[in-house]
């Protein structure tokens, strides 16, 4: 965000915040002052900002890393782990196996899950052919 500062007076007294705001109550970035290096809260909002950020400051909002917050459980056969957030399918050789995984916001306890099955086919068989020459016979053979 880069602030632009408006003509005109202020009435009566100045009280304001930065930051943003998410969709629902309680989730957003707020800063505490308006300098060029405030700090920020995203569990208290600061409302009370009484002076105007200068002409052209820039504020830079990033959130949280999501690292971390959420908890993975998966199904099926064969998977190197059951709570990571990709597992590998070892040991399966043929057949359709199937997966499923439910992953868990730790922060809001809000739950996804999804299903999957895979088709295995069989390794191909790899056969080498070679002509070979006796007395004007040609015949195959697997060696």
């Amino acid at each position: 965000m880069i602030y632009r500062q408006e003509a005109g007076a202020i009435n009566g007294t100045p009280s304001a915040s930065i930051g943003i705001a998410g969709s629902a109550n309680g989730e957003f970035i707020s800063l505490s002052d308006a300098s060029s290096a405030p700090s920020t809260s995203t569990v208290t909002e600061t409302i009370t900002i009484g002076t105007k950020p200068a002409t052209g400051q820039i504020y830079t909002f990033t959130p949280p890393p999501a690292s971390g917050s959420f908890t993975y459980l998966w199904t099926g056969a064969g998977l190197s782990s059951t709570t990571i957030s990709n597992p590998v399918a070892m040991s399966v050789s043929s057949g359709s196996p199937s997966y499923s995984v439910v992953v868990t916001d730790q922060n809001s306890g809000c739950t996804q899950s999804s299903s999957v099955s895979v088709l295995i086919n069989d390794l191909p068989l790899h056969c080498f052919i070679r002509w070979r020459c006796l007395s004007g016979f040609r015949y195959l053979s697997d060696r």
